[in-house]
C-alpha cells in the first residue's frame, strides 16, 4: 500500500509545500537514480539548506529517499507517491499569461472537472504566501484559461511547451506565481494542487 506524508500534505502549509517541491524536483531532474547533494537541491528550489536537510531526513524515514555522504537519491517509493497524486513538475518558460516574476508549473492529471473559473486556485496561491496561481484546463482538446481564454490562439509558445508533457483531456496545469522567490511560487502551485486533491477525495467541486 502506498505510504503518504505524515501528517498528510495539506494546502496552506508551507512545510508540506516545500516537501512536495523537493520530491517533485527530484522526480523531474533525477528520476534515473542520480545522486544529488543537499546544496544542489537548495539551489534548484530556493529552499534554505538547513530546511532541505530536515525535509530529506523526514523523507528518508518514510522510505522516499536515501541519503549518504555521496548525496541523495530518490527511491521508487517516493516516485510512486508522486505518481499516485498525479502531480508532475513542469519546466516551462516564464509566461505573461500567468502572474509573478517567479513561476513554477505543475501538471495535475484528471482534475479539470474540479475547476470552475480558477478563482479558488488563485486564492489558494495567495493564501500560501505567493502572488496567485493561474489555471490552464485541457477541455475538448483545447487548452483553456478559464472561463474561455484560448491559450493556443493567444500564447502558442506556452501551449506548445505544455503539449510536450502529453497533456490529455481532463488534465490541468497550475502555474504558481510570486514576486518574492521561486520557493513561494512553488508553494502557490502546490497549495492549489493539494487543495484540489483534498476536494477530489471528499467529492466536492468548486
Amino acid at each position: 500500500m502506498l505510504r503518504i506524508l505524515t501528517p498528510p500534505p495539506r494546502s496552506g502549509s508551507l512545510g508540506n509545500n516545500e516537501v512536495m517541491f523537493i520530491l517533485e524536483t527530484l522526480e523531474e531532474r533525477f528520476r534515473d537514480g542520480t545522486l544529488i547533494g543537499r546544496g544542489d537541491i537548495a539551489a534548484m528550489t530556493g529552499i534554505r539548506e538547513g530546511a532541505v536537510r530536515t525535509i530529506l531526513q523526514r523523507l528518508e524515514r518514510m522510505g522516499f529517499v536515501r541519503m549518504s555522504n555521496m548525496g541523495v537519491v530518490l527511491l521508487p517509493t517516493g516516485s510512486d507517491f508522486l505518481k499516485a497524486t498525479g502531480i508532475t513538475l513542469m519546466n516551462l518558460d516564464h509566461t505573461s499569461s500567468a502572474i509573478g516574476e517567479y513561476q513554477v508549473a505543475l501538471l495535475v492529471r484528471g482534475m479539470a472537472g474540479m475547476i470552475d473559473k480558477g478563482v479558488e486556485q488563485r486564492d489558494s496561491g495567495l493564501k500560501s504566501g505567493g502572488d496567485g496561481c493561474t489555471t490552464v484546463v485541457c477541455k475538448k482538446g483545447k487548452l483553456i484559461l478559464p472561463p474561455d481564454w484560448d491559450v493556443e490562439s493567444n500564447t502558442p509558445e506556452l501551449a506548445s511547451q505544455i503539449r510536450r508533457y502529453s497533456i490529455t483531456e481532463g488534465d490541468i496545469v497550475l502555474i504558481g506565481g510570486s514576486n518574492t522567490n521561486r520557493t513561494m511560487a512553488a508553494a502557490a502551485a502546490n497549495s492549489a494542487a493539494l487543495e484540489l486533491l483534498e476536494k477530489s477525495r471528499s467529492g466536492r467541486t468548486e
